[in-house]
């Protein structure tokens, strides 16, 4: 065999080889922080060890709270870390991000939670967005944790104290922002030169805009609150560990040796702070709170192997889960496409009937004042998903064309195709209609899922050629005015359903006017029940939805419809 005949040596995967090293140091430091602890409590008795291990065994549902409260910081820390995404433009799916979030989550056994940047990389291949921002999320989180156990350390030394270290902090965040455009363009010659060093690349940011934006109130107060309360939950976890363990705790005591403790293992790069944290919170409260040495091990030892275990374990577990559920879409060029044989089953069947009539009598309503059908009539169905609206708007309407642009939607809905209706592959922004040929025309849930908002203005102009003079478009869109729905909408639901992926870019009733020529003549809010209240309970409550309907709250609904003419 020659030399050129030899076969080709395959090149080594470099992501491989980082999460290999990244898992043998977890697993080293885990096994490293089990041989500490053990070799510092090599000096107390056995059988008290023993014994209070027996009693919180026997008491095991008193641990309950513990995994509680750590499970709900975990979410919390997800919760930030998509948040700062979105803050830097980075508009990754939701199932994208947690994948990428949760892929980093064990790696907190690694020294200084470097392995943690491994998210970066995994939101990066995924398609989610670039390193920098990823890298930029994960650094600023810890930013902040760093300033939150800072602001409750002050707190617990005299309250004025820790309120004024946090408006110092925030003012002088407010006063970055302020002050960025004196100060971006040279960060940003910095970062040039700082990304030109092989290891740093990776953590600079991809410009000091990103910076600018992280500084904004927007951004930096509600991550800071979301640190300040996950903090002060998780060093709640010691105070029940005392108690586990069988002491009355001292509250405020317990709190603040978690916090400090956790600087302590930090400062020296403890791995999850199993070692040195646990070594800190075992000694302090032994010596500032008078605990049994006994007791004061156990509680030390509960803690962080609470914490640390069940963080390994939910992240391990929610990466499986997410993977499982959302491989398909994942690995989809269209996700619609992925969807389209159960579409309809992503909602219960009496909710979907429950929108398909309100949303269609509104618009007949608007159409047909006198209800006697409008057979002259041509309408569009933009994004007409599997063909249920066009099927009732058909019946009164003289002719609808409906298109999607997913080609398994429009395969689906063409069973439901009439003889006035047709049904084709197109997407916003261009539609294969003539210049004013249709009377009325309308899209459902669409104009969200438009990447920017020049595209959505280029929607609007496109939906008007097609318009005759004083044709109608309806715009239906999700209501996200309300914060807690719009929270719902990006954080909640996408796990729930398939049907939206958290990368959306919502529409407010503001937005559409400030994106179209057309005049806006009506607005209409409709529905306040989400979409898995029980069939029973929709039907016994809708006296009030009505009401609410009617009422100044109507702009806090779940849905709209907005009439737009073209003049």
């Amino acid at each position: 065999m020659t030399r050129n005949d030899a076969p080709a040596k395959r090149p080594i995967d470099r992501g491989q080889v980082y999460l290999v090293v990244l898992l043998i140091t977890a697993i080293a430091s885990l096994l490293a922080g089990f041989v500490t602890m053990a070799y510092v409590a090599r000096d107390l008795p056995a059988q008290s060890l023993r014994q209070h291990a027996r009693h919180i065994l026997a008491n095991w549902p008193m641990l309950l709270p513990l995994l509680a409260i750590a499970l709900t910081v975990l979410i919390g820390r997800f919760i930030r870390w998509h948040f700062l995404l979105r803050s830097l433009n980075t508009r990754a799916p939701l199932g994208t991000s947690l994948l990428a979030y949760y892929a980093g989550v064990p790696m907190v056994l690694t020294p200084g939670y470097v392995g943690e940047l491994i998210s970066a990389f995994v939101l990066n291949r995924l398609g989610g967005g670039s390193v920098f921002r990823g890298v930029s999320a994960l650094i600023t989180g810890r930013v902040h944790d760093v300033l939150a156990i800072f602001i409750l350390l002050s707190l617990h030394s005299r309250v004025h104290e820790g309120l004024v270290l946090a408006g110092v902090i925030v003012g002088l965040a407010l006063l970055g922002w302020l002050s960025s455009p004196l100060w971006t363009a040279g960060l940003d010659a910095v970062f040039r030169q700082l990304r030109r060093i092989p290891f740093l690349r990776w953590l600079v940011p991809g410009s000091a805009v990103d910076a600018a934006m992280l500084l904004a109130p927007g951004c930096f107060i509600p991550t800071l609150l979301v640190s300040v309360a996950g903090w002060y939950l998780i060093s709640i976890v010691l105070v029940l560990a005392v108690s586990v363990a069988g002491y009355q705790p001292d509250v405020q005591g317990c709190s603040r040796i978690f916090l400090e403790g956790t600087l302590y293992g930090a400062k020296h790069l403890s791995p999850a702070g199993i070692g040195y944290t646990s070594h800190y919170m075992w000694h302090n409260l032994v010596r500032q709170l008078g605990v049994p040495d006994t007791v004061a091990l156990e509680a030390a030892t509960l803690t962080r192997f609470t914490v640390t275990g069940l963080t390994i374990l939910v992240g391990f577990a929610a990466f499986f889960f997410v993977f499982n559920r959302h491989r398909r879409l994942l690995s989809a060029a269209d996700r619609f496409d992925a969807l389209s044989t159960r579409y309809d089953e992503e909602l219960a069947t009496y909710v979907l009937d429950r929108l398909l009539e309100r949303k269609t009598e509104r618009m007949l309503r608007c159409l047909d004042p006198q209800g006697a059908g409008a057979p002259s009539l041509t309408g569009a169905d933009i994004g007409c998903g599997t063909g249920g609206y066009a099927a009732r708007m058909a019946e009164r309407c003289g002719r609808m064309i409906a298109m999607d642009a997913a080609e398994g939607q429009v395969r689906q809905a063409s069973a439901r195709r009439r003889t006035n209706s047709a049904f084709l592959a197109a997407q916003l922004p261009r539609l294969p209609l003539a210049d004013e040929s249709v009377d009325f025309a309308y899209a459902i849930n669409v104009f969200h899922h438009l990447p920017d908002r020049d595209v959505q203005a280029r929607a609007f102009a496109e939906v008007s050629r097609v318009l005759k003079p004083g044709g109608l478009f309806f715009i239906h869109e999700i209501n996200t005015i309300n914060p807690l729905f719009r929270f719902y909408m990006g954080y909640i639901f996408p796990v729930l359903h398939q049907l939206d992926d958290g990368s959306e870019l919502w529409l407010t009733p503001d937005d559409v006017e400030d994106l179209t020529d057309m005049r806006v003549e009506l607005g209409e809010y409709f529905t306040f029940l989400p979409e898995f209240t029980p069939q029973l309970w929709q039907t016994t409550l809708g006296f009030l939805e009505r009401w609410l309907e009617q009422s100044r709250l109507r702009r806090y609904s779940a849905h709209y419809m907005l009439m737009c003419r073209k003049t």
